[in-house]
C-alpha cells in the first residue's frame, strides 16, 4: 500500500520579503519587486533589473555564521529551510534525526566561483582555503543536513529550472513507495552576477527593459525576455502516517508528478512533451482534468517559451483552456532558475489555503499566441481550490509537473 505524502512546513526568502507571511503580504499587492540592481555595477550590462533581496542580514537568524564562509545561495537556504522545519513543529534534532534533504539548483554556487575567477586573473593569493567547500553544488544540501541534524537521503538536483520542482516529485515518489518517512525539499539561487547576466544576454532571453515600471510580464504582447531573480523556498513533505502521528497540522498533500525530457534540443521547449508530462501527472494522481481549477505557470516572459506553455495547455485542455485561471509569479519576483519551482509551489499552496489567487502583474494583452486567463494584475478571491498544478520547464528540454491538493 502506497503511502499519501502530505506537505507540513513552509519556508520562502524572496524578494518580496523574508518568510512565508511576509511574501504572501506583498505577493498579493498586485506589485512587482523587481528593482534596479543594486548588488553589481550594471554600467556595462545592457540589463539592469533583477528581483534581488534587500534587508537580509544572515547573522539574525544565525548569529554562530559567519556569511563570508557560505555562498549567497547557501545561506539563502539555510533561511527558508530553518522556517520550514520550525513550522512544521521539528523543533530539535531529535526530532528530525530520520529526515532527509533534497535541494533543486541551476547555477548553484556561481557567486562564490565567480568572485573566485575574477580574483584568480588577477593574483592566485586570490584563492580562500574554503573555495571548494563554498562552491560544491551540493554545499546547501550538506550545510542544512549539517545545521539541522538530518541524517536521512541527501540529493541535489539539477534539471535547470526545473531543478526544485523535480526535486519535489522525486521526494513525493521516495516517500510514497516506504523509501523515505520525511523529506525536507526545497530550491535555492542567487543567479545576479555578471557572469550569469552576459550569458543570458549573449542568448538573447534576458530583459533590457530599463525601468521596473516599464516591465512587460510573461504572457504579454511586449514581453521583450526573462528577468533574473534570487530566492529559496522549502517545504516539509512527510507521510500522511508520519505526520499525523505527531499532530502536526498538513496544508495539502502532493497526488501526482509527472516528468520527461523533450529529447529534441537544449534551449527550445516543445509543446507535445509538455502537454505529456501535464497528462502524466493527471494520470498518476487519479483525477479528471476539470477538477485542475487553478495552474501555476512557468511564464518565463521569453517570446517562444511562452507561446509554447500555452500551446502545451490547450493540447491537454482544449476549448476549455480558456476558463482555468492561471497566473505566473515571476511576474512579481523575477525567474530565480533551479528555485522557481519550490518557491512558486509554496506560493500555490497559500493561495490553495487562504483562497485567493495571485496575478500575473503588468500584464497587458494582445497576443493571439497567448489567450488564457492569466489573472491580469490583481489577485482573486475564489469560493474554493480542491486541485491546483504546478507546472515547470527547463533547458535541456526537463519538464516537471505536479498535482496538489488542498488539505
Amino acid at each position: 500500500m502506497k503511502n499519501k505524502v502530505v506537505i507540513t512546513g513552509l519556508g520562502l526568502t524572496t524578494p518580496m520579503g523574508i518568510g512565508v507571511a511576509n511574501s504572501w503580504k506583498k505577493a498579493t499587492s498586485g506589485r512587482t519587486y523587481i528593482r534596479k540592481i543594486k548588488s553589481i555595477p550594471t554600467e556595462t550590462l545592457r540589463t539592469k533589473l533583477a528581483g534581488e533581496i534587500t534587508g537580509l542580514n544572515f547573522q539574525d537568524y544565525f548569529p554562530d555564521i559567519r556569511p563570508d564562509r557560505m555562498d549567497r545561495s547557501t545561506l539563502l537556504a539555510l533561511v527558508s529551510a530553518q522556517e520550514a522545519l520550525k513550522d512544521a513543529g521539528l523543533d530539535s534534532h531529535r526530532d528530525r534525526g530520520n529526515t532527509g534533504v533534497m535541494v533543486g539548483t541551476c547555477f548553484s554556487t556561481v557567486q562564490t566561483r565567480e568572485s573566485t575567477y575574477l580574483r584568480l586573473a588577477v593574483t592566485e593569493e586570490g584563492m580562500s582555503p574554503l573555495l571548494f567547500l563554498k562552491s560544491m553544488d551540493n554545499a546547501a544540501a550538506g550545510e542544512i543536513a549539517i545545521r539541522f541534524g538530518l541524517k536521512g537521503i541527501n540529493q541535489t538536483i539539477f534539471t535547470a529550472c526545473s531543478a526544485s520542482t523535480m526535486a519535489l516529485g522525486e521526494a513525493y515518489r521516495l516517500i510514497r513507495e516506504g523509501y523515505a518517512d520525511r523529506i525536507l525539499v526545497g530550491g535555492t539561487e542567487s543567479p545576479i552576477t555578471r557572469f550569469t547576466i552576459r550569458g543570458w544576454e549573449k542568448l538573447h532571453l534576458i530583459s533590457d527593459t530599463a525601468s521596473p515600471n516599464e516591465i512587460s510580464s510573461p504572457f504579454s504582447l511586449n514581453r521583450n525576455g526573462l528577468i533574473l531573480g534570487e530566492g529559496s523556498g522549502f517545504l516539509v513533505l512527510e507521510s500522511e502516517k508520519v505526520a499525523n502521528a505527531r499532530n502536526s497540522k498538513i496544508y495539502g498533500s502532493i497526488i501526482g508528478f509527472g516528468t520527461n525530457c523533450d529529447g529534441i534540443h537544449l534551449a527550445t521547449p516543445d509543446s507535445d512533451s509538455q502537454s505529456r508530462a501535464i497528462l502524466a501527472a493527471l494520470k498518476e494522481a487519479k483525477i479528471k482534468k476539470e477538477s485542475i481549477r487553478y495552474i501555476n505557470l512557468h511564464g518565463t516572459g521569453t517570446k517562444m517559451n511562452d507561446k509554447v506553455e500555452t500551446d502545451a495547455i490547450k493540447k491537454v485542455w482544449g476549448p476549455t483552456a480558456t476558463q482555468i485561471p492561471m497566473s505566473a509569479t515571476k511576474s512579481q519576483i523575477g525567474h530565480t532558475m533551479g528555485a522557481c519551482g519550490a518557491i512558486e509551489t509554496v506560493l500555490t499552496l497559500l493561495m490553495m489555503q487562504k483562497k485567493e489567487l495571485l496575478p500575473t502583474v503588468q500584464f497587458s494583452p494582445g497576443d493571439p499566441d497567448c489567450d488564457l486567463d492569466y489573472i491580469p494584475d490583481h489577485s482573486r478571491k475564489i469560493q474554493e481550490l480542491d486541485y491546483a498544478m504546478k507546472v515547470s520547464f527547463g533547458f535541456g528540454g526537463s519538464n516537471a509537473v505536479l498535482i496538489l491538493k488542498n488539505a
